[in-house]
């Protein structure tokens, strides 16, 4: 499953289709314990690495917000962590039609993720997007993990919940008190840490995700099929009875 999402990048399917998907993971964890969907995410960050060692970052808000004001958050983040930002793209459309429009940055950076370090850059997104009461993370790992850290956490300033899954790892983050400067975030104990290829118990259902991607898909090209099909089968009854009309046409020329 994590070869399949590996091919979910932005380059082959589309940065909107990307970010839609994004938001299916930000609610996976409810769907994989059998509870309701939680409320959107006023910030979603979804960052997928790269097997050459440079990640990509989706950075989508609920809302329409100005490009001064997604670009000025965005050079807060890269100021703060020093990752060297290329392809960087701020855009704002609806994810279908009728739907409101919603802001979204993206960019790819070498080392979002380090793995030799095994600790996720979750206190960054949360220190410069704190004004946001409700975020989601989600990292999709595309190579074997040991995650060290940051576990959940909670204080008077923020309440982290860590969800680990097999390749994909989900921080629900509600930011109660924005007044912090820094945010220094434990490790998970060392007899929790683990890697992709162990069994995850609580993490979210990426295949599940998968499935209803697939089956998406799936039903979209069946309904196409059949579209095609149906104008095939009327455009050939269509020529029939023009045949058949121009034949009794004929027919009735010869008799005379």
């Amino acid at each position: 499953m994590t070869t399949f999402l590996n091919c979910l990048q932005v380059q082959w399917i589309g940065r909107w289709v990307f970010i839609a998907l994004a938001w299916c993971f930000a609610a996976s964890g409810a769907y994989a314990e059998a509870k309701p969907v939680p409320p959107q995410p006023q910030l979603l960050v979804l960052v997928s690495t790269g097997r050459n060692g440079v990640d990509q970052v989706a950075i989508s808000y609920e809302s329409e917000v100005s490009e001064a004001k997604a670009r000025a958050e965005l050079r807060a983040l890269l100021k703060a962590t020093g990752w060297k930002a290329s392809d960087v793209v701020v855009d704002c459309q609806a994810l279908s039609p009728g739907a409101p429009r919603m802001t979204s940055v993206s960019f790819t950076a070498p080392v979002v993720v380090p793995y030799p370090e095994g600790t996720l850059p979750v206190a960054e997104f949360v220190q410069a997007y704190k004004e946001y009461r409700h975020l989601v993370l989600v990292f999709q790992l595309s190579r074997p993990f040991r995650l060290t850290g940051p576990d959940s956490y909670e204080d008077q300033h923020v309440s982290i919940r860590l969800k680990q899954g097999t390749g994909i790892h989900r921080y629900d983050v509600r930011v109660t008190d924005p007044s912090f400067n820094t945010l220094e975030l434990p490790e998970l104990p060392r007899a929790e840490t683990k890697t992709p290829d162990e069994p995850s118990r609580s993490g979210p259902s990426l295949a599940l995700v998968v499935l209803l991607a697939l089956g998406m898909a799936v039903s979209v090209g069946a309904v196409v099929y059949l579209f095609l099909t149906s104008r095939g089968a009327t455009s050939a009854a269509r020529r029939e009875k023009t045949g058949a009309t121009a034949r009794r046409k004929g027919a009735e020329k010869r008799e005379r």
